[in-house]
């Protein structure tokens, strides 16, 4: 377990690891802060209280499942649907902060509580843009593919959704024009071999991916909200295979039950993609694109009470010793134990790169290699 006097030390080195964001994972002037306050509580060489500040610094990159200290880029967004994730997780410990919103997004909800029950990371993806298209792909159609080999070998998918964002369009181009349209959500089992260009068939078509519907929804074009949709299937196989053996998804919509594609403003009701003529600033795309949700478990939480249960059997089995041997564990226990931390970072460093909760939970995280963000 770790002592009071812990958690402030490493209050401190959150503070200093964030607050300078040059060089290093605790720079020179950070390092000798937290060297000073160890001394406070501690009669240790310097030696050893070097070998407290990096073992510090393993401990928090590993609590937050980085192998390096991240570098976000510098108008760097983080997703609204995240954001509401994260103020759902802290609950009564949350304070409203300038860069995090305060409205909710419409359609948008938790995880059923079989879900949240076991799990304990959310992860978010933005499909890789230069991939949206294949040869003979129709014009209702859009390919979203996600790299989600950044997530841990060792977390377990328990659910995935796919959200997309539609907005309200009144404006058709005849009055005949339905309002209601329909959204079909394929994986792509096999992708068709390369022909370099050349039609597939003597017929002059050109052969198409194998898909798979995983959903189908009935919409109505004259709402604003979220739409989710259960992949899992899909990310559980991509999480257990290589990248390029993840071949994607396929989003179609067609006008209800006419199988033909949407017309004029309608085209743009779901927001799949970016149009040059009509389409919001870089920073709101952000908010709008498609969005693969994952909820997995990292398997920290099990280890945490399996230690815990074990010790109690431990105490257990040592009560003959006496009623003054246990008033005697009973203090040690009271010296050391978990306590509540709370470091305000956005206040502290305006930055939105690192959350810290408790010391474990909750993060929000962004690898900006991949377009991901997480909750942890």
């Amino acid at each position: 377990m770790v002592a009071l006097t812990d958690w402030t030390l490493l209050a401190t080195l959150v503070l200093h690891f964030l607050l300078d964001v040059s060089s290093g994972l605790v720079p020179k002037v950070g390092r000798n802060n937290l060297i000073r306050q160890a001394a406070k509580y501690t009669s240790d060489t310097r030696e050893e209280e070097d070998a407290i500040v990096n073992e510090y610094e393993k401990s928090l990159l590993n609590m937050f499942g980085l192998k390096r200290r991240p570098t976000p880029e510098k108008d760097f967004q983080v997703p609204r649907i995240m954001q509401h994730l994260y103020k759902a997780h802290m609950g009564d410990y949350y304070e409203p902060e300038p860069k995090i919103v305060t409205s909710w997004e419409t359609g948008f909800d938790l995880p059923h509580e079989d879900i949240a029950s076991r799990v304990n990371t959310a992860r978010s993806y933005h499909h890789e843009d230069n991939e949206e298209h294949y040869p003979g792909m129709p014009s209702n159609h859009i390919r979203l593919r996600f790299d989600i080999s950044t997530m841990p070998s060792e977390e377990v998918i328990g659910a995935a959704e796919l959200l997309l964002h539609r907005e309200a369009v009144w404006h058709h181009v005849t009055s005949g024009q339905g309002h209601m349209h329909r959204l079909n959500i394929y994986e792509i089992v096999k992708m068709p071999p390369d022909d370099g260009g050349r039609a597939g068939s003597r017929f002059g078509s050109r052969p198409q991916p194998i898909t798979r519907l995983l959903d189908t929804r009935l919409i109505d074009t004259r709402n604003t909200t979220w739409e989710r949709f259960d992949v899992s299937p899909a990310t559980l196989l991509w999480s257990r295979v290589a990248h390029k053996e993840n071949h994607g998804l396929v989003v179609e919509v067609v006008q209800e039950d006419e199988q033909i594609p949407p017309q004029g403003d309608a085209e743009r009701h779901v927001r799949l993609k970016r149009d040059v003529h009509h389409d919001v600033s870089d920073r709101e795309w952000v908010h709008l694109r498609p969005m693969l949700l994952t909820y997995s478990h990292d398997g920290k939480d099990t280890s945490l009470r399996r230690r815990k249960r074990s010790s109690r059997n431990r105490d257990s089995s040592n009560s003959s010793s006496g009623r003054k041997n246990r008033r005697k564990k009973r203090k040690r226990r009271n010296v050391c134990q978990r306590h509540d931390l709370y470091v305000d970072l956005l206040r502290s460093t305006g930055r939105l790169g690192l959350l810290l909760h408790r010391a474990t939970t909750p993060t929000i995280a962004k690898d900006s290699a991949r377009s991901q963000c997480r909750i942890i």
